[in-house]
């Protein structure tokens, strides 16, 4: 399954990771991929990704989304040393392939990830977006707007 991500989409999975350590939590939840998002419009990219425009243009900061006081997974003790990437995470990179596979697309980008994201119910990353007032159906629905409008201008 990692072979179809992209470099920057493998980029935010390590991210997220480094993210997960600096905070010393034991596992890679959601709230990590999607401080890594946002993290991805200060990145050497020649311009932020799809993802990352979203989540700035709505109100993200890599600081706010980082300073965020939330609990960890299931109280999971804080950790310098991380053990495994959650279960809604795993779902997440699932999602992320299966969407992909169902759009007929060969690789998962950043914005790909977002989108699998922003269908989940309930999750860090969802509740973060709460303390936003953010609706992830919205931003889910112009994430997809301009995956369609990238995807139409590489056809043309």
């Amino acid at each position: 399954m990692f072979e179809r991500f992209t470099p920057f989409g493998k980029r935010v999975i390590a991210r997220a990771g480094e993210e997960a350590g600096q905070l010393q939590n034991a596992s890679v939840d959601t709230r990590h991929l999607l401080i890594a998002l946002v993290a991805e419009e200060r990145s050497l990219m020649s311009e932020p990704s799809i993802a990352a425009r979203v989540l700035t243009e709505a109100g993200l900061t890599y600081h706010g989304v980082r300073e965020l006081e939330l609990p960890d997974i299931e109280g999971s003790p804080r950790s310098r040393q991380l053990s495994v990437f959650t279960d809604q995470f795993k779902k997440i990179l699932w999602d992320s392939f299966m969407n992909e596979l169902d759009a007929k697309r060969e690789t998962i980008a950043p914005e790909h990830l977002l989108v699998s994201l922003l269908q989940q119910r309930s999750c860090l990353a969802i509740d973060v977006l709460g303390t936003y007032n953010l609706n992830p159906g919205g931003l889910r629905a112009t994430t997809l707007a301009l995956i369609d409008q990238a995807d139409a201008e590489r056809a043309a």
